[in-house]
């Protein structure tokens, strides 16, 4: 499905990284490696979807259930496992900073 929208030349947002309940770490991260290799690193934003605060839970009880969900773990951690995945600068550089100015203009 991913595919489909991409190849109609939409964006798409690539993130959710810290909320493994949906996705794991690796397999996300799996599928953004793939979808570059493929050519695609020019329609996809990467995103953090983090939440400063929410009333629907105490703080407390979401570092427990999702630990890793920060406004620092894709900088800290995903990015950094991109590199060891072979990615290169230019594409790493394109999805958070590249590709949401040229989605705004």
């Amino acid at each position: 499905m991913i595919l489909k929208v991409l190849d109609r030349g939409a964006f798409i947002g690539m993130g959710r990284y810290g909320l493994d309940h949906i996705m794991n770490t690796n397999a996300r991260s799996a599928t953004i490696h793939e979808l570059v290799t493929r050519g695609y690193a020019n329609q996809m934003l990467l995103s953090q979807d983090y939440c400063f605060s929410s009333d629907w839970h105490d703080d407390e009880d979401v570092k427990k259930v999702l630990p890793k969900w920060s406004m620092t773990y894709t900088f800290e951690e995903i990015i950094p496992d991109w590199y060891e995945r072979g990615a290169i600068e230019k594409d790493i550089e394109t999805m958070p900073i590249n590709n949401p100015t040229k989605w705004f203009n």
